[in-house]
């Protein structure tokens, strides 16, 4: 928490990947060097990180093998307990490539237009002034290096389209977009970010905000 009242309120809403676990030590990594961590650091004092990230989150759906991973169903209430914000970072869909959720990329990346409104009516419900809205497409996968058990078979070709889907999005709804599908998995996994990953992540996010 930073208690510095004219603090940027930054909220972080995402998997795996926002929650910090890092496939080469199996666990979730210190708060220094998640990316969220990270970004922190980088903003300094003058910004305040909210991170929600969940491991095996979905944009929307409902997964048979874990409960609570619809995005969706949490989001309005986690919008509605962080109110002032001046960021939401949604950083999503990973896990909605898995094979027995059968989405094709551009429903992954419609789905997002609920996260957009779901924004703008709790903003105005509550009477808040809306915040940047940054969607973001997800770090690469390497298909061949995720465990079979974990159903990603043929997510590979999915992922080759997000983030022109989420590109075109973020364009027809004027919000922000940052495209990190260049940004390379551990190969212990094939989807999770080491320390260096999560580092490279925050410093292409920080760049972005800074930016602009």
């Amino acid at each position: 928490m930073n208690t510095n009242p004219k603090a940027k309120r930054v909220l972080c809403y995402g998997d795996s990947i926002t929650n910090g676990y890092d496939p080469e030590i199996d666990t979730r990594l210190d708060v220094s060097k998640r990316w969220t961590g990270v970004l922190q650091n980088l903003l300094g004092n003058e910004y305040e990180i909210i991170e929600e990230g969940l491991g095996g989150r979905t944009t929307n759906l409902d997964d048979p093998k874990s409960l609570n991973r619809n995005g969706l169903d949490y989001f309005s209430a986690c919008i509605g307990s962080h109110l002032p914000l001046d960021i939401v970072v949604i950083l999503l869909g990973t896990n909605n490539l898995k094979e027995r959720f059968s989405q094709a990329s551009a429903q992954i990346a419609q789905s997002l237009i609920k996260y957009i409104q779901l924004i703008k009516d709790c903003c105005t419900e509550d009477e808040y002034s809306l915040p940047r809205i940054i969607l973001i497409s997800p770090p690469a996968i390497i298909g061949k290096f995720i465990p079979r058990d974990w159903d990603f078979n043929g997510a590979e070709a999915k992922f080759n389209q997000l983030a022109s889907m989420y590109k075109q999005v973020a364009n027809e709804n004027n919000v922000e977009f940052i495209d990190l599908s260049t940004i390379l998995p551990s190969k212990k996994d094939g989807v999770h970010l080491n320390e260096s990953g999560n580092k490279q992540l925050a410093d292409m996010i920080h760049k972005y905000i800074c930016k602009y």
